[in-house]
């Protein structure tokens, strides 16, 4: 059987092959690079022979006595050449195919004499286990051999030459290349993958198998974000992976934004299989090196231009090289500590770059068409690139200088109104990055690591998605910008004076550790609308301007997720209402409740600390020790915060699984004595109530109070008892 080279039309312009064709001195093994049917341009002073194979025979020109005549060469033959002298053969240019440059071969069972049509890489190409060997003759005279399981001396095939190939079967091979890895921010199920080349932007078709192209363009990612892709490897000088939208299973929530990552073009001495995860961290490094290549195009270049990308990207995050290209979700569970401290320094990075790109993009672009919001979202995400490339400060600076960020991206934003909108938010933006900023990289690193992950990026959507909400108003607004903007501002007071990301994440791990019991997952978007409903919102930013004014300072906001206690303390300890201090009303909050409680808080000067904060309803950690949750007795005398008792009997794990559904928690013993004394509306005299105090004695019993007494008696928690619940 015939073998010829199979043209594939993919998407590069018409193949104009040179019409001068140097001969050396000897023997050569040559390819055609056309059809040529008038075989007498090769009567020439000095050419003694021509010899190709074809349907296992040789066959020559001028005929020879042993051969069969050669009638012609069709494009992509090989043949072999005699000549005494060196020389120059002019081919017409008429004769060369208008095809496309991107190719397979398809090989015979058997030996088959090939000519190349364009450089390719041998292991991108032939690295099938049906192909035993490849065999060149060079310019010097000396045979180089390929084969699949071992590169030997000869790593790519160069245009114009010919090539013996030997192949167990017949079949047709794609020069390919094999491209995977994991989509995350969390581990993103069903974004949809494609690949472009970086030179003309076009979206690439895959190859199906490493013998067939196909019309597909696209791929889904599967569990655990997982992906993989064949890519013709002589489509591009360097290819551009983009992944939109799919399910973030940390967040739970749907991932709106757009990823990228990119993957050079490789040498012939490197594999055709690559590993590329794709991450807000692989964006920055594509939109970089991507820029990049704007002066230059040599494959040499692009790949130290890569490198170079590579170490200025990492040198910023101050991360080593090569766990800048891994995952860092697997690279946290290690066993290593430097994998350890440079996955939680990644993971971090990569939340605050793509939480600042979302807010940017909801500023200008409405939300409710997801294609608009991708593009917008890739457009920051650019934005957000253009200043990390260019940036001679650290990474917490560059991403705090929002300024820089808005003019980086506004440029790619068609409304002409996008720079009034976003300089309308700009202190809600800083402010919101600068939560952001105060993720605490040794979380990351403490239990269950996965866990941990989940916890920081649903705090984050706690943080973050309530304001995005009020930055969307600025973006559907054709005006009052200043009036939105001051609606998102409050949104940003109510969650300092909550504590920021500490308090939220504290609040969020609570949540989830309740509703685990119930075998249930929090739905943060819920959550957060129940959390940071309008009234609250409202109610806390009018506490943030009585105690710190109306603007919103970086100190207060970096202040509200590590020691806002200490800057609270400051600012009302000194504050006079009616004549006392703040100190004195809130000892005589203190002086109000039983004996036993006063002794405890006395006894702890932290716990009179935390009453304080309390006291202007800050976000606390729900500990369960004694000192931290008596600072909430002064809210325990105000029945509206009781909600109305379970209409039935019910076990202990119930009652906390009960309270956990209603955003509420059981009172602690101490509460409950407080609610007794206050004499609190809704409790039956001869009922036991469930508190969430355990017997420090006794593991499998809880603490009980009996409303006709105010007595107390411990019980085992499988018992039954009445309840009624507290709000968070």
């Amino acid at each position: 059987m015939q073998i010829v080279l199979s043209l594939l039309l993919i998407v590069m312009p018409s193949l104009l092959f040179a019409s001068d064709v140097t001969i050396k001195k000897g023997w050569q093994l040559l390819g055609a690079q056309s059809k040529i049917t008038d075989m007498s341009i090769f009567d020439k002073d000095g050419i003694i022979g021509l010899f190709s194979y074809k349907g296992g025979s040789f066959i020559s020109y001028p005929k020879d006595t042993s051969f069969e005549l050669m009638s012609e060469l069709l494009g992509g033959d090989g043949y072999w050449v005699n000549s005494s002298k060196d020389l120059t053969l002019s081919f017409d240019d008429s004769a060369v195919l208008d095809v496309g440059s991107i190719y397979g071969v398809n090989v015979v069972k058997g030996w088959r004499l090939l000519g190349a049509l364009q450089n390719l890489c041998l292991n991108h190409v032939f690295n099938n286990p049906s192909i035993k060997s490849v065999w060149a003759y060079d310019v010097n005279s000396e045979w180089k051999l390929y084969t699949p399981s071992s590169i030997d001396n000869l790593t790519e095939i160069t245009k114009g030459r010919g090539y013996w190939v030997n192949s167990t079967e017949e079949l047709q091979l794609i020069p390919y290349i094999e491209i995977s890895g994991n989509i995350l921010d969390g581990y993103i199920k069903d974004a949809r993958v494609e690949i472009s080349s970086l030179d003309t932007g076009k979206v690439l078709p895959f190859v199906v198998t490493p013998t067939s192209l196909s019309s597909t363009t696209s791929t889904k990612s599967q569990e655990g974000g997982k992906y993989k892709a064949y890519i013709n490897s002589n489509s591009a000088s360097a290819y551009i992976i983009r992944s939109a939208g799919g399910d973030d299973k940390s967040s739970g929530e749907t991932f709106e934004g757009i990823l990228k990552g990119v993957v050079p073009n490789l040498s012939c001495s490197e594999s055709n299989t690559v590993v590329r995860h794709i991450t807000p961290i692989s964006s920055i490094v594509s939109k970089v090196f991507s820029d990049t290549q704007k002066t230059s195009k040599s494959s040499r270049a692009v790949n130290t231009s890569f490198d170079d990308t590579e170490k200025r990207v990492s040198l910023l995050l101050g991360v080593d090289k090569v766990s800048l290209a891994g995952d860092p979700i697997t690279l946290l569970q290690s066993s290593s500590v430097e994998d350890k401290n440079n996955a939680s320094k990644l993971l971090r990075a990569a939340l605050i770059i793509e939480k600042t790109a979302e807010l940017i993009a909801k500023s200008v672009t409405s939300a409710a068409n997801i294609n608009s919001i991708q593009k917008s979202i890739e457009i920051a995400m650019d934005g957000v690139a253009k200043s990390i490339g260019s940036t001679t400060t650290d990474f917490n600076s560059t991403m705090l200088d929002i300024t820089t960020l808005i003019d980086n991206s506004v440029l790619g934003f068609s409304d002409e109104k996008s720079k009034e909108k976003l300089d309308s938010v700009k202190d809600v933006l800083r402010s919101t990055t600068q939560f952001t900023l105060s993720i605490d990289e040794e979380k990351y690193k403490s239990g269950d690591s996965l866990s941990q992950i989940e916890v920081t990026q649903k705090a984050i959507e706690l943080v973050t998605s309530k304001i995005e909400q009020k930055l969307q108003n600025v973006a559907t607004s054709d005006s009052n910008f200043t009036e939105h903007a001051e609606e998102a501002k409050n949104v940003v007071k109510a969650i300092a004076i909550s504590g920021g990301v500490g308090g939220a994440r504290t609040l969020v791990k609570n949540q989830i550790d309740r509703l685990a019991v119930q075998n249930q997952q929090l739905d943060i978007s819920d959550f957060t609308d129940k959390f940071l409903d309008d009234v609250t919102v409202v109610k806390k930013s009018t506490q943030y301007n009585e105690i710190f004014g109306n603007e919103i300072t970086t100190e207060i906001v970096e202040a509200a997720s590590v020691s806002f206690k200490e800057i609270i303390e400051k600012k009302v300890l000194g504050e006079v209402v009616d004549g006392n201090t703040v100190a004195q009303i809130i000892a005589k909050n203190i002086g109000a409740l039983d004996g036993a409680t006063q002794q405890s808080i006395n006894n702890n000067t932290v716990a009179i600390k935390d009453a304080i904060a309390n006291d202007v309803d800050l976000l606390i950690s729900n500990s369960k020790s004694v000192a931290d949750e008596v600072v909430l007795s002064r809210d325990v005398i105000k029945s509206e915060n009781w909600l109305k008792e379970a209409t039935q009997l019910m076990s202990w794990q119930k009652a906390t699984s009960l309270c956990a559904s209603s955003l509420a928690r059981l009172p602690t013993l101490e509460e409950l004595s407080s609610a007794f004394s206050a004499k609190i509306d809704g409790f039956n005299s001869v009922h036991f109530y469930w508190s969430s105090t355990e017997s420090s004695s006794e593991s499998t019993k809880v603490w009980r109070l009996f409303f006709d007494s105010g007595r107390s008696t411990s019980a085992l928690k499988t018992e039954n008892s009445f309840v009624r619940c507290i709000k968070l």
